[in-house]
């Protein structure tokens, strides 16, 4: 049977929060939308404002567009750099809830061709877990995307094992996508923040629920890391020598590091046949999802009928990066959707 292709990386905005942020609804928190010769800004009661791009709310033509090389749906998560984490809770808290209704009406707008994936209120574990609930629950989202870190916050801090535990729960998938604005230093030149600060960033955010215990606490997680995980895949047998010879990896985990690893998901955003054949001989094919980045200048949404003629994929493997796992990751198999 064929599988519906599904794209789990990609990244637009709800049109209705932008609408509601220029009918004013947001002022009260501190947050507006602005114009000015370049166009649109969301502003954050912090100063911080982020430019924001039309097309990322035309949704047909960007469905038009993907069906082009084969692709049926997609799973739409904010920008990253689109956030609130500077934010106090009352503002971030709201924030999402609006983000995540917008969401919601562009899923029901676009059925069975769009899926919401939400957006929680951390660094507030409490908050964001209850928000999670309302967008699972009520709302109907199919899964959240966090940051790597949270305003330099890795994530096995304490704070945020309410939202892990609830997402364990609800069996809700989490997409991870590094962060990495607040870079200083080498990797300001070259374009250096994305090319390697991405990769590193999406590896340190591994280790930390690796070795911060987290993924061994909440075994039944659902964590898909952008971009294949980074550079996290290939220190794998670096950090199994590390934990088994040095004190520090083993402060709060004494399990098996590729026990864990194996309980991850990644995308397929790789851009080198050779590095995804690396990632599915690694991990399986049961553990790695299309994914393309749509549509900024690092998407890899064109080289996805590459990736159905490679050779050294099985036809079963196929189905499930295509489409297969994520189906299943985001609970449509089961569904009339």
């Amino acid at each position: 049977m064929s599988t519906r292709t599904i794209d789990i990386h990609n990244h637009g905005y709800p049109k209705k929060f932008l609408e509601e942020l220029r009918r004013g609804d947001g002022e009260r928190y501190g947050l507006r939308i602005a114009s000015d010769g370049k166009g649109e800004a969301l502003l954050r009661p912090d100063g911080v404002f982020y430019q924001l791009q039309p097309k990322r709310v035309d949704y047909p033509a960007q469905l038009s567009q993907l069906a082009t090389v084969g692709i049926d749906a997609i799973a739409l998560s904010v920008l990253p750099y689109v956030n609130f984490i500077g934010c106090n809770e009352q503002t971030t808290v709201w924030a999402c809830q609006r983000v995540n209704d917008g969401l919601a009406e562009v899923q029901r707008d676009y059925p069975k061709r769009i899926y919401g994936m939400g957006m929680v209120p951390l660094p507030f574990g409490r908050a964001a877990a209850t928000e999670l609930a309302r967008a699972a629950r009520e709302l109907g989202l199919r899964g959240v995307q966090i940051l790597s870190n949270i305003n330099g916050r890795d994530l096995d801090d304490p704070e945020f094992l309410p939202f892990f535990e609830r997402a364990e729960e609800l069996q809700t998938l989490v997409l991870v996508h590094p962060d990495v604005r607040g870079g200083t230093g080498r990797l300001n030149k070259y374009y250096l923040q994305n090319l390697i600060g991405n990769p590193l960033e999406t590896a340190i955010a591994v280790a930390s629920l690796i070795f911060g215990g987290v993924l061994e606490r909440f075994p039944k997680l659902k964590l898909v890391f952008a971009h294949g995980g980074g550079v996290a895949p290939s220190l794998i047998g670096r950090w199994r020598h590390g934990h088994a010879n040095r004190p520090e990896p083993q402060l709060r985990f004494k399990g098996s590091v590729d026990e864990m690893f194996h309980r991850l998901y990644f995308d397929t955003v790789v851009y080198e046949p050779k590095v995804l054949r690396f990632l599915v001989d690694s991990m399986g094919g049961d553990r790695v999802l299309l994914g393309t980045d749509y549509s900024g200048d690092m998407s890899s949404w064109r080289q996805v009928p590459a990736l159905q003629e490679l050779d050294f994929l099985s036809g079963e493997q196929k189905q499930q990066i295509l489409g297969g796992n994520a189906a299943r990751l985001l609970g449509l198999e089961s569904r009339s959707s």
